[in-house]
């Protein structure tokens, strides 16, 4: 149970200090400028691999922008990473518009993982928000009981 507690208060101070440390437009530029260079290296990938359109790579840009930034920096990645595959990878290359269906479904797919991987994001980080609170409260009750304990104790 020491275990747990010392992993999850672990995980409440990781995700703390991503919150805490980086300034909200870094997180934004990070939403913006993943998905950017995960296309990038996907076309490069491209070459050797045929033109397959690979949308697992855009995965982890949607998690990193997710769980430093929450819900709207992970939507705008979503997004970027869904336009940057429709536009680059999926025929027709250079426009907007899907002709098979498969790549339809794919696409559909990836925006629907990247919204739940934002939507669960977020509501760790707003658990883990409560959890810090909630910590230093008990610290602080329990910081005060000694003395309390100590003044019984006299007055027995």
């Amino acid at each position: 149970m020491l275990r747990e507690m010392s992993g999850a208060r672990t995980w409440r101070r990781m995700a703390g200090l991503l919150r805490n440390r980086i300034p909200r437009w870094a997180v934004y530029a990070l939403a913006v400028a993943a998905p950017l260079a995960t296309e990038a290296l996907r076309e490069a990938l491209a070459t050797d691999l045929g033109v397959q359109p690979m949308f697992i790579l855009f995965m982890a840009p949607i998690i990193l922008c997710s769980l430093t930034g929450g819900l709207w920096p992970g939507l705008v990645a979503t997004a970027l990473a869904a336009l940057a595959v429709n536009h680059a990878a999926i025929p027709p290359q250079g426009s907007l518009s899907i002709d098979n269906t498969h790549d339809l479904i794919q696409l559909a797919c990836l925006l629907l993982s990247g919204l739940l991987v934002s939507v669960m994001s977020e509501r760790l980080l707003h658990v883990s928000r409560v959890l810090t609170k909630s910590e230093a409260h008990y610290a602080a009750l329990f910081g005060s009981m000694t003395e309390g304990l100590c003044v019984l104790e006299l007055v027995r």
